[in-house]
């Protein structure tokens, strides 16, 4: 597994236009066929999901969205615990393209004399910089964000036991920097299918942190055989810290929120008064992915489902 996820970051580093996704899909469905699985394409609009396994079966969805974001060099820090200071960032990073837009419509309107044009240059400049943080270039470092998601779902592919398969869906999200695209095509297609008891296990940005976090949503803390199941099998390694979070703020926007039972799995940093945090999403500086959080999410998940299905 340490190959396939050196070959997804020297190989497939960025995987946003249309040309770049297709290859590594193809790749995906090479190595999960290898495993053993029969994955398909799924294709809704403009996002593509690779989905392996019996979605009316499965007890269990296990997912990671596969897509890279777009950069204009603007670090995304996520505080997910202090939701001001979150505010307070996106704020300062709003004003600060309004300012450009502003100077970039007076540069533009003045000189050529035209005071009317300043007001539609300075909204066209403004909603531009906004549409280029969600399809401009793209970012050309994707270690965290979430070569470490992919990855970590195929170790936990691989590493599930055949007589689990059958109870547990796994599928690969397109466009999840464009709105969650790619999660809420599946669940159009595939709502009426699903368990009303499934629970989604949703991979993001778990490659750069010590702190490895698990958030159930409200249905799945009420479940206490699924918790102490979750206790169980998921488990710190050194220098290491599990943290199933029962209570407390936590704001984390993900392909799993469209599910009423779902668990959230993201590796953070922590520090006093703020909490845990990521600093390094959408910048050149994304170039961390530690294989021990790789190792320990997947064998703790994998127990975590052959346990549970």
């Amino acid at each position: 597994m340490t190959d396939i996820t050196q070959t997804i970051l020297t190989e497939f580093p960025v995987r946003k236009t249309t040309k770049q996704k297709e290859a590594f899909r193809l790749w995906l469905c090479h190595q999960l066929k290898q495993m053993g699985y029969k994955p398909a394409l799924e294709s809704r609009g403009s996002s593509t999901n690779v989905v392996c396994g019996d979605v009316q079966r499965a007890r269990y969805l296990v997912s990671a969205h596969y897509d890279t974001c777009a950069s204009l060099g603007l670090p995304d820090p996520v505080t997910p615990c202090d939701p001001l200071l979150y505010l307070l960032y996106q704020g300062t990073v709003a004003l600060g393209l309004l300012a450009v837009s502003f100077l970039a419509a007076l540069a533009v309107s003045f000189p050529l004399g035209m005071p009317g044009l300043f007001l539609p240059l300075l909204l066209l400049f403004y909603l531009g910089s906004f549409w280029l943080l969600l399809a401009g270039p793209a970012n050309r470092q994707n270690a965290n964000n979430n070569t470490s998601g992919v990855a970590t779902l195929l170790a936990v592919i691989d590493r599930l036991p055949r007589e689990a398969r059958k109870r547990v869906c796994f599928v690969f999200f397109d466009d999840r920097e464009k709105g969650m695209l790619g999660s809420a095509a599946f669940r159009r297609q595939h709502g009426p299918e699903l368990r009303q008891d499934l629970v989604h296990i949703c991979l993001d940005c778990v490659g750069d942190g010590d702190y490895l976090v698990l958030v159930p949503s409200k249905q799945c803390r009420w479940d206490g055989e699924l918790l102490d199941a979750l206790r169980e099998n998921v488990t710190a390694g050194e220098g290491k810290t599990v943290d199933i979070r029962l209570g407390g703020y936590f704001l984390y926007p993900s392909d799993c929120r469209r599910s009423k039972r779902h668990i959230l799995v993201s590796a953070f940093h922590r520090k006093p008064f703020v909490g845990y945090y990521t600093l390094r999403t959408r910048t050149r500086w994304d170039t961390v992915l530690d294989r021990e959080n790789v190792r320990l999410l997947s064998q703790g998940l994998a127990r975590f489902l052959a346990a549970s299905v």
